[in-house]
């Protein structure tokens, strides 16, 4: 595959056969070790029988297999066991169409003229492709789509995203540069999506020390003592706001998308037939409810306990929480219009809570509460409604779709890791 000869990573068949070949060189190579796994019982009648433990450890060591997968949620969850619960749960997308070394490293296998100054300071506006900068050149005079330009190097792109994430971690997440938040651990896994760009899920450690002495959090981000902190903790790390223009001026002079027009490019939801197959509802829960600042929303019972609400009856807390879900199914119904598209994106929170049926200390007392659990809320204008989570440095860096968040509970995002990339695929067996 790595052979400068690129007849065997662009040729379908050869790739098949070779992963064939490994997976089954993996699985013969186990299957003596697997049957002393087990233990012999003699019978009555004096005959040996052998039961093994586990008739599928051999695949713990093959990719993509339910054992695999089994054996990586054991990895993880011991993590936790030694290190802690984890605070930060995050994805990050192949940006393939955005990355300019992607289109180089191609044109450059094609023979195209390319050109960038002796001493270039990594200005994409400096990288001259058949005599135009490279991104007119990729937009306008490009023969061809995109899409037939990669579909020969998946196996390219993927090498090329692997370094894109070690050096990321290496140098961003795990840099921990002056005022930034210190990480101490990180671990992730690689998934591949339909279209065969890969991804990762992965979670990270904070400093504990930092949380003890700058943030006052000990323990689970999620305990009833934290939630102020944990507010101020989110500010600090995670955004759903769409930046100024002129904050980011720098990237301008050098070619680059501004965070501006990068967040609008990859972090907006649009709706599609895969986010609304279940009940017609988005599964990603877009557009997502406006807020005056950061909130942790805690069980109604916890916001009487710690004196933010007044001492309540069962019938008054289910008057509440009735009136709280109308409120909701309102909200929800009035980001949903077209009339606050295009044509108004300037609603303020004040209009929106009107047009809700109440008032913003009535809204903000109820989008505090929930029925059970703990549920950050960011700060959020209601025309960041579709906007993802993100780190702005982070974004700034990996330009391409990522999501952030902190980790509430850590024991469901570890089942949510494990069963989303291990979920039904009879589709693609059948095809095969």
């Amino acid at each position: 595959l790595l052979n400068q000869d690129e007849r065997f990573s662009k040729d379908p068949s050869y790739l098949f056969m070779a992963s064939y070949f490994v997976e089954r060189l993996s699985v013969e190579s186990q299957i003596n070790i697997s049957g002393f796994k087990g233990k012999s019982e003699t019978g009555d009648d004096g005959q040996k029988t052998m039961h093994l433990r586990d008739m599928f450890d051999v695949f713990k060591h093959i990719k993509g297999t339910p054992k695999y997968w089994q054996h990586s949620r054991n990895e993880l969850v011991a993590k936790v066991k030694q290190l802690g619960p984890f605070h930060l749960f995050y994805t990050f997308s192949c940006g393939e169409m955005r990355w300019p070394e992607i289109f180089l490293s191609i044109f450059k296998r094609k023979g195209y003229d390319i050109s960038y100054p002796e001493n270039w300071t990594g200005d994409d506006q400096d990288i001259i492709v058949e005599g135009k900068p490279l991104w007119e050149y990729v937009n306008k005079d490009m023969s061809g789509s995109h899409h037939e330009l990669f579909k020969d190097y998946n196996f390219l792109i993927t090498r090329m995203f692997d370094e894109r994430v070690k050096s990321f971690v290496r140098n961003i997440l795990m840099g921990n540069g002056k005022n930034q938040v210190p990480l101490r651990y990180y671990s992730y896994r690689v998934e591949f999506q339909a279209r065969g760009m890969p991804h990762i899920h992965g979670v990270a450690w904070i400093d504990l020390d930092y949380l003890a002495n700058d943030c006052g959090i000990k323990g689970f981000l999620s305990s009833k003592e934290c939630g102020d902190a944990v507010a101020q903790l989110a500010d600090k790390l995670i955004s759903c706001k769409l930046p100024e223009e002129d904050k980011t001026i720098e990237n301008l002079k050098h070619g680059k998308p501004s965070l501006r027009k990068i967040v609008k490019d990859v972090q907006v939801h649009g709706h599609t037939n895969s986010c609304r197959k279940y009940n017609g509802a988005c599964r990603y829960k877009f557009p997502r409810l406006p807020s005056q600042y950061t909130v942790v929303a805690r069980p109604i019972d916890e916001r009487i306990e710690k004196g933010e609400l007044h001492s309540m009856t069962k019938e008054q807390k289910k008057e509440f929480m009735e009136k709280a879900k109308k409120i909701f199914e309102k909200a929800k119904e009035v980001l949903e219009k077209v009339d606050i598209g295009e044509e108004n994106e300037n609603m303020g929170f004040e209009e929106f809570c009107t047009k809700v049926g109440t008032n913003p200390g009535e809204y903000m007392k109820f989008i505090k509460t929930t029925e059970k659990g703990t549920v950050l809320l960011l700060e959020r204008d209601v025309t960041e409604r579709n906007v993802n989570n993100y780190s702005p440095e982070m974004l700034n860096a990996w330009n391409a779709n990522m999501d952030i968040q902190l980790a509430l509970d850590p024991f469901a995002i570890i089942t949510y890791i494990v069963y989303y990339v291990n979920k039904d695929e009879t589709g693609m067996t059948k095809f095969m």
